[in-house]
């Protein structure tokens, strides 16, 4: 087995990683690419340590960044999803709270 390249875990539970999900997937879309392009072409993911290391520090800093940035938004998506079974339809209001957000402070995004 490969060394494991070393990076903190990202202690993110699934209602506030399905919240960001959009604004992450932008984010972090080349390490993202980078990963799964080193899988497809290496078929075996113990090769692709390295690659899936940088999108886990990728994803490290995008939470600090939405975190400075639209935590009160973030927070009542996050929240609402985790007390509506993680349906986006009793959401709307707060996502859309949260997409506003970040086009207005995180326009790097590209929104």
């Amino acid at each position: 087995m490969a060394d494991v390249p070393q990076v903190e875990e990202i202690k993110v539970t699934s209602s506030p990683l399905l919240a960001a999900a959009k604004h992450l997937g932008e984010y972090c879309d080349t390490p993202n690419r980078a990963y799964m392009q080193c899988r497809f072409d290496k078929k075996n993911p113990e090769l692709c340590l390295e690659e899936g290391r940088y999108v886990t520090e990728c994803t490290a800093e995008f939470f600090k960044v939405l975190r400075g940035n639209c935590n009160e938004r973030f927070t009542e998506l996050w929240q609402c999803l985790d007390k509506n079974n993680q349906d986006f339809r009793f959401c709307s209001a707060a996502q859309k709270a949260l997409a506003a957000c970040a086009k207005e402070k995180m326009s790097f995004l590209g929104h």
